[in-house]
């Protein structure tokens, strides 16, 4: 993906010795020009208690999704834990490398392991089960303990040959940083959750963990996604600095996040409610469209709770709209992206590889334009096929379904 090439842009930066903090407001002051912004600084930040939400509750946080509606027997949950979380606590990067090109990536091998110990800190936590809480609890001591992924390719060790030529097969290792760096934001997210059950002791050594990989990969690759054109997961990384700022109650880190995020949204949507990088792909621009939807409208939702209301500030409300329309439009007829022009050299152009519909992983997003646009789309059958057995989102790290619940009740 070709946000990953603006890595180096970032390494640069910092050789230099600019911090995040000069590097942002050089970003915001230099960048924006004469674009018009509504933007205020909140004075007060608000740190919920569950990241997300204040307080994770209701059946829709149970584990597997919102169509469970009984907690996880323990049974069940301890096998979870025993065949495929627990091996987090010893994941190897350089097997996501030999499993992985620049198109593809082996989801299997890492990312449903970190979806499914946030569904099972969700479950634990809704139904209030304190044996289910242990042991989450010990899969992120574990983790911190063995120092996992740590030793995976930083941003900066990327020899540049994701999608060099337009070669969907050339193997990416910028894939194998952001992979590592997303592991590490849903261990933050899970240990926010249950950091009331935290002890001292284990919370020191979540703290080293938790500073080691943000300055190592999720601060680095924030900073390289903001000067890239394309919304990928996480919100190109936005929401794993917001749980770091919670983690560490840091509002003035949170404030600068949630300051630049804002004027990346801005960039990075077009007026008719495209995505400058994700919508251009080729025979897979509506898929990467709605997989970058995903992630602003769930950004938006945190930084919410946060006390900043993306949703109605006149300048990001517009484009919302206009976003919106752009996806109900996609999904009836997918003809409006594929004939979009060319951009970027990470377009899809072999159509044996379409993929004709929503992002499968997408799963917060008919629920998020039903709640928030007041808009029911008719999901694809593909969609729904594939999408079925997704738990918590892998784009965002957390239910839609388990926010609105939880929030309402």
């Amino acid at each position: 993906m070709m946000r990953y090439l603006w890595v180096l842009i970032v390494t640069g930066l910092i050789s230099l010795g600019l911090s995040g903090n000069v590097w942002a407001a050089n970003w915001n002051s230099g960048s924006q020009g004469t674009q018009k912004s509504d933007y205020k600084d909140p004075q007060v930040i608000i740190f919920p208690k569950d990241f997300f939400v204040e307080k994770i509750k209701g059946n829709s946080c149970y584990g597997s999704g919102a169509w469970n509606q009984e907690p996880l027997s323990n049974g069940m949950f301890d096998l979870l834990i025993q065949d495929e979380v627990s091996k987090l606590t010893s994941i190897d990067s350089k097997t996501l490398e030999e499993t992985s090109t620049s198109l593809t990536v082996n989801h299997d091998y890492i990312s449903r392991k970190w979806a499914l110990l946030l569904d099972l800190t969700y479950d634990a936590v809704a139904s209030e089960n304190q044996s289910k809480i242990e042991a989450v609890k010990d899969i992120l001591v574990s983790m911190a303990k063995n120092r996992v992924l740590l030793g995976a390719t930083k941003p900066e060790e990327h020899d540049g040959q994701c999608w060099k030529d337009g070669n969907q097969n050339a193997k990416c290792k910028i894939h194998f940083s952001l992979h590592s760096g997303y592991t590490f934001v849903a261990a933050m997210i899970s240990a926010i959750v249950l950091e009331e059950h935290i002890t001292a002791q284990e919370k020191k050594m979540l703290d080293e963990y938790f500073s080691e990989s943000y300055e190592r990969y999720v601060r680095p690759l924030t900073l390289g996604q903001l000067k890239s054109k394309g919304l990928y997961e996480f919100a190109d990384y936005g929401i794993g600095v917001l749980a770091y700022a919670r983690w560490t109650k840091d509002e003035k880190l949170a404030k600068l996040e949630l300051k630049r995020r804002y004027f990346s949204f801005l960039q990075k949507i077009e007026d008719d409610g495209f995505l400058k990088e994700n919508s251009y792909r080729g025979y897979r621009g509506y898929w990467y469209h709605t997989l970058g939807v995903e992630g602003v409208f769930a950004y938006s939702m945190i930084a919410r709770n946060f006390g900043v209301d993306f949703f109605n500030m006149p300048l990001l409300k517009a484009k919302f709209t206009k976003i919106v329309e752009k996806t109900v439009q996609g999904n009836s007829d997918v003809l409006l992206f594929e004939k979009l022009p060319k951009r970027g050299k990470n377009r899809i152009t072999d159509k044996s590889k379409a993929r004709p519909h929503m992002h499968q992983m997408a799963i917060n997003l008919p629920t998020v334009l039903e709640n928030e646009f007041n808009v029911t789309i008719i999901q694809n059958p593909t969609y729904l096929r594939k999408s079925k057995d997704e738990t918590v989102s892998r784009f965002v790290g957390f239910n839609a379904d388990c926010y609105y619940q939880s929030i309402k009740q």
